[in-house]
């Protein structure tokens, strides 16, 4: 793997030299690839629409999920990518309603621990 240059990290997200912000633990600032990247994005949805700016990323979309499931050994049809971690939170509450016994429960905390 390669070193992780924190310098050349802070050169490239906005912001880093004027001070410590610890209120964004939620939300930290993008780096200037990824605020370019959600921009375009924008401004393609602006342009086509939302479902057709999709369809135009599909490559790319796909290309995300491969790179996570491959970083935490998953597959990427296992992978879910949601808005933030309070989504992520009601996803996981709504999910355990659907189990019915102590035993199912169970065995998702264990699949949960076992990553």
């Amino acid at each position: 793997m390669a070193a992780f240059d924190l310098e050349a990290v802070r050169r490239d997200t906005p912001g880093t030299g004027r001070g410590i912000f610890l209120d964004s633990a939620g939300a930290s600032r993008m780096p200037t690839p990824v605020l370019e990247a959600v921009l375009a994005h924008l401004r393609l949805e602006a342009e086509v629409g939302g479902y057709r700016a999709k369809e135009l990323r599909e490559e790319h979309i796909a290309a995300a999920y491969a790179a996570i499931a491959g970083l935490i050994g998953f597959a990427p049809a296992e992978v879910a990518l949601l808005e933030n971690a309070t989504g992520l939170g009601q996803v996981v509450r709504a999910s355990v309603h659907h189990f019915h016994t102590e035993d199912e429960i169970e065995r998702f905390a264990a699949l949960i621990r076992e990553g």
